[in-house]
């Protein structure tokens, strides 16, 4: 309790990094719900691998009462420090669902996420690309019902990092991702809110690409 409580509704949300995880991993880390009431444990979202510490991080509450911990030094298969956003049950704590990463040292969930109608954005720079090329990154999109992945946009190049930059929300609730080292010459992918995948990705041949100016929320005209 060190690092204090979270009221959600009735209950309350306590983080606890140090703890042991899921199979009694030492340091695993898990964020736990109590009972508002009576202070016994509702259901816990526990760390999978030694030294995670998931619960480290402040968890980030959605629309649907759901919340999402993300936990970017998970080890995922025998990748190390691979990352996870896990999605909790806002009414007991429990687990419903989560994305991994695919790549050693992608740290998904070390950028945060952001909100997209009542589902939510990861960006990953680190992940493997389309065909698994290396650091070609992906921005996700995870399901504020279940916490699955409901699709990604990837990196076609190794070394694109795409998500690095942050995204460009537009009024229509698709979003625009910049990614300057794609195939050595830059692009430009929109992002769909509605079908969570690449809408269009335009080269950049004629113009060198700026450093772009921090994340803004594009108005509807």
């Amino acid at each position: 309790g060190s690092l204090g409580i979270t009221s959600v509704g009735s209950n309350y949300v306590i983080r606890s990094p140090d703890a042991n995880g899921t199979g009694g991993v030492a340091m695993g880390g898990a964020v736990i719900m109590a009972n508002g009431a009576t202070g016994g444990e509702l259901g816990r979202v526990s760390g999978t691998s030694a030294n995670e510490r998931l619960g480290n991080l402040f968890p980030s509450f959605l629309g649907s009462g759901n919340y999402v911990v993300l936990s970017p030094n998970r080890t995922v298969g025998a990748n190390a420090d691979a990352g996870a956003a896990v999605l909790a049950n806002g009414a007991d704590g429990s687990q419903l669902g989560q994305s991994e990463g695919n790549a050693a040292n992608e740290f998904l969930g070390g950028l945060g996420l952001q909100f997209v109608g009542s589902d939510y954005v990861l960006r990953s720079p680190d992940a493997n690309g389309v065909g698994g090329v290396s650091q070609g990154g992906a921005v996700i999109m995870g399901s504020s019902a279940t916490g699955m992945e409901l699709g990604r946009v990837s990196g076609a190049a190794a070394g694109e990092r795409l998500g690095a930059q942050s995204l460009d929300f537009l009024g229509n609730g698709n979003y625009v991702i910049r990614s300057p080292d794609a195939d050595g010459t830059g692009a430009v992918t929109q992002g769909s809110a509605a079908s969570r995948s690449t809408f269009c990705r335009t080269a950049i041949t004629s113009f060198a690409v700026p450093t772009p100016p921090l994340a803004r929320r594009v108005p509807a005209l």
